[in-house]
């Protein structure tokens, strides 16, 4: 009996610092102008940067290694974000930061449930897969996922474990499709 006390209380304590983590980042929303469209680029659009690299790649460097790291990419990204966190987002259904709480300041329209971030399992899948065959890019494409995580907690649609479970599904998906691709078509050069 008392194991599940603790267990409990472990909960309790990491859902507060959740939120405790949430608004020391959050506070940032609505301060300065600038800010606040340095906060929507990394939210909104970062991710479609990342999206053309990785076409370019596939365009003008048109080798079997590059079209292999875009199927890979599209596959990790089905998985991640259409299957697995879907699935966990109709399980869980947590509510976004400004539908829990009135006083979030919402810098971006968004709707649905928050957990797992679907930009996240995204975007670090992508990274993932970019990193398996570029590592250089691929430190830079996991540095704009953590910064577009951050700028859409900071813009009030999500609470940081959502951004840490779309990390960790993004990830473990692009792990288990480059694994399969692998043993599938081997190493392509």
């Amino acid at each position: 009996m008392e194991c599940k006390v603790i267990n409990w209380y472990k909960l309790i304590v990491m859902l507060n610092l959740n939120e405790l983590i949430f608004w020391k980042i959050h506070i940032l929303a609505g301060q300065y102008q600038w800010l606040d469209l340095l906060i929507e680029f990394f939210a909104v659009y970062s991710g479609y940067v990342l999206i053309g690299v990785v076409l370019c790649l596939v365009i003008f460097r048109s080798s079997p290694r590059y079209r292999l790291m875009f199927l890979e990419a599209v596959a990790s990204v089905v998985v991640a974000r259409l299957v697995i966190t879907e699935l966990i987002k109709r399980l869980i259904q947590n509510p976004r930061p400004f539908d829990a709480m009135s006083e979030v300041y919402n810098l971006i329209p968004e709707s649905g449930w928050s957990f797992p971030s679907g930009h996240a399992s995204l975007y670090f899948a992508i990274a993932t897969v970019v990193w398996f065959y570029n590592r250089k890019l691929g430190v830079v494409f996991y540095i704009v996922a953590i910064l577009m995580g951050l700028a859409r907690v900071m813009a009030g649609v999500h609470w940081p474990l959502d951004i840490f479970g779309g990390l960790v599904v993004g990830i473990i998906s692009a792990i288990v499709v480059h694994h399969f691709a692998r043993k599938s078509f081997g190493k392509v050069t």
